[in-house]
């Protein structure tokens, strides 16, 4: 029975954090978007698996563009639970739009990564909290890869998705190595 009430909190944590992330102001996602790439672009790893953002998500855009033209982009694309890896160069070219807007690279277009190459995953979520754990869509495919491959993490989103309280978690979770909340 508890899982069905964790369940249930997730849902309710989930349709929270979404609602409060969807009202950011557009001048907010422009400040948080510009300070994203500010700090994302001095960190010290070579090859990133970043993400394209999606819906109401923190725009990594602009960082991606620079990680593409010094070939360090990294982006996943779903297969199934699982998240294979692809170098992307071209931001307007190497990308699939798929439906309700998500973009995943295009494999005859990009060469394939082994995930044991990632230096740093920039891994997105729904909300975050202090203990670095992460509440996700629910799909589980960055809890599959994050349980299989062991790169250095970091949680990237918007200051306002930290939790102040613990968030719901299951025993496959695995907490980041740090959080870039702007």
């Amino acid at each position: 029975m508890l899982k069905g009430k964790q369940l249930i909190q997730k849902a309710e944590v989930r349709k929270s954090f979404l609602a409060l992330r969807d009202a950011l102001p557009p001048a907010r996602r422009l400040e948080a978007t510009n300070l994203a790439y500010h700090e994302l672009k001095a960190v010290p790893y070579n090859l990133i698996l970043s993400f394209f953002s999606f819906g109401s998500e923190i725009d990594l855009f602009p960082f991606n563009c620079l990680l593409a033209q010094q070939r360090r982009l990294v982006l996943p694309k779903r297969n199934g639970v699982e998240l294979e890896l692809y170098r992307v160069e071209d931001l307007f070219n190497d990308l699939d739009i798929l439906s309700l807007g998500l973009r995943e690279p295009i494999p005859s277009r990009c060469e394939k990564v082994d995930p044991a190459s990632i230096d740093l995953a920039l891994i997105p979520a729904i909300a975050f909290d202090r203990d670095r754990f992460r509440l996700g869509f629910g799909k589980g495919h960055y809890d599959y890869f994050l349980n299989k491959n062991k790169p250095t993490t970091m949680g990237v989103g918007f200051r306002e998705q930290l939790s102040e309280i613990s968030l719901p978690r299951d025993p496959w979770d695995v907490p980041l190595n740090s959080l870039c909340l702007l």
